[in-house]
């Protein structure tokens, strides 16, 4: 009997202030991970307390991940926090989300209520470069004396979320990414962080254990990050993702359907992603604007993944720790199966002093 709400209070939880992470764990593979069963089998606990660093070994040992499938999101993260200066010297800090057209990018601008728009801004050390919000919410950076790109690599911040209060330029660069990010595939603004956690010694180790691995991109934005704006779950729209899947992958992907192997999505975007396809015999999701390109799969998705949501493909899940409330925590809920169960295990890493959140 389904033991879910519609209702977004009852995915609520407590953390304490001292298990939010705010900062990497020295080593990648170093994180605790919370290994938790469903239906264990006989002689195994419902929860186990491991580090990432063992996944070879459960991959080995476990029935559920022995010649597994893992999906990895292979989008990069973009420096895609900067601040800008009005003329009367109001700093404004600026977070894009996603290009809308050629030098105009959607973006979360704090303190943007005295705007008027058309609104000059300047931007750099010197305030040197010359940008402007045409409208609430828009960037137009085509008074850039210099790409974008560069622009944001010499001047712009990993937009690490606002619990994280810890940031150090050179080292978010490196470690608010994941090892596999595709340097030409730079359009996250938030990182898909169950995806920080891996080396590639790790992966090795995996594939000697009898792991595969396939790629797919989606291009994390507002649909992964964006809080609940009301109370009730069936009336939450998730904001559209770009999603990519090369012919490659999608070969990969088809054959172990085909062969009936588990397949396991590295962090909540990947499970979106992969569920979001409408492989084999299945039909396409209706949140979903997905087509055929180059023998590949490109498109947006809206999927939302809440109770009673039909997975398709996924038979494992690796993820972090989501925010209470949130529509990830909502999915990582519906695929354990029941909402007691997910509570009971982040009550369980509470306990046992795990790290939350994005680090």
């Amino acid at each position: 009997m389904s033991d879910f709400s519609d209702d977004i209070g009852d995915y609520n939880f407590e953390v304490p202030q001292e298990l939010i992470a705010q900062s990497p764990s020295e080593s990648r593979e170093d994180a605790k991970l919370l290994v938790v069963r469903r239906d264990p089998s006989k002689g195994l606990p419902r929860f186990e307390d491991l580090l990432v660093s063992d996944l070879p070994r459960l991959i080995a040992e476990e029935p559920i991940l022995k010649n597994s499938l893992w999906i990895r999101n292979r989008s990069q993260v973009i420096p895609a926090r900067f601040y800008a200066f009005r003329d009367s010297g109001s700093e404004h800090e600026i977070v894009l989300l996603e290009e809308v057209a050629p030098l105009k990018w959607k973006a979360i601008v704090r303190k943007q209520a005295r705007f008027q728009y058309p609104q000059k801004l300047r931007a750099g050390p010197h305030r040197e470069f010359e940008i402007s919000s045409p409208e609430a919410g828009l960037i137009d950076f085509s008074g850039l004396s210099i790409s974008v790109e560069k622009f944001l690599n010499n001047f712009g911040e990993m937009p690490l979320p606002p619990y994280i209060s810890n940031r150090i330029k050179s080292r978010d660069r490196l470690r608010y990414q994941s090892v596999w990010a595709r340097p030409d595939r730079a359009k996250s603004v938030a990182a898909p962080t169950a995806s920080l956690h891996f080396t590639e010694e790790l992966q090795t180790l995996m594939k000697s254990a009898s792991a595969e691995f396939s790629d797919l991109v989606l291009h994390v934005g507002l649909g992964t990050f964006e809080p609940m704006r009301q109370n009730s779950i069936s009336k939450h729209e998730l904001h559209s993702e770009r999603v990519e899947v090369e012919a490659p992958s999608l070969l990969l992907l088809e054959k172990a359907l085909a062969e009936k192997r588990p397949i396991v999505p590295i962090g909540t975007t990947a499970l979106r992603s992969l569920e979001s396809l409408a492989l084999r015999d299945f039909s396409p999701r209706p949140d979903t604007q997905l087509q055929n390109k180059n023998g590949g799969i490109e498109g947006r998705t809206q999927l939302f993944v809440r109770p009673g949501f039909e997975f398709r493909y996924s038979s494992a899940l690796l993820t972090n720790f989501h925010l209470p409330e949130s529509t990830l925590f909502v999915l990582t809920a519906t695929f354990a199966g029941s909402l007691s169960l997910a509570l009971e295990a982040y009550e369980r890493a509470i306990h046992k002093n795990y790290r939350f959140f994005s680090f």
